[in-house]
């Protein structure tokens, strides 16, 4: 099972996030809610999963949230939402 971990970065006019265990993933949005949104969306896409569970800090270590999401064709339908508590990672799980 792989932990995923999603670091949020912020520049003077943007946001943008990659993961240390998704080599090659980054993505970036004006706002942090754009950019939450397209990692929300991006993410399962990169991994090629039906679902995907990460967690979201910023650069400084600060917890965004911990986000379930299962990819139903087109959409994404938030699953659940955890509160992060302590470590900033989760499990990433294939739904089939």
């Amino acid at each position: 099972m792989a932990h995923i971990k999603v670091v949020y970065h912020r520049e003077q006019s943007s946001w943008w996030a990659n993961s240390p265990e998704v080599p090659g993933f980054h993505i970036g949005g004006e706002t942090l809610e754009e950019t939450r949104h397209l990692v929300r969306e991006g993410l399962p896409f990169f991994l090629g999963a039906d679902q995907v569970e990460y967690s979201e800090v910023t650069e400084k270590g600060e917890c965004v949230g911990t986000q379930h999401y299962v990819v139903l064709g087109a959409g994404i339908i938030p699953n659940n939402r955890i509160p992060l508590e302590n470590s900033g990672l989760v499990s990433v799980e294939l739904v089939s």
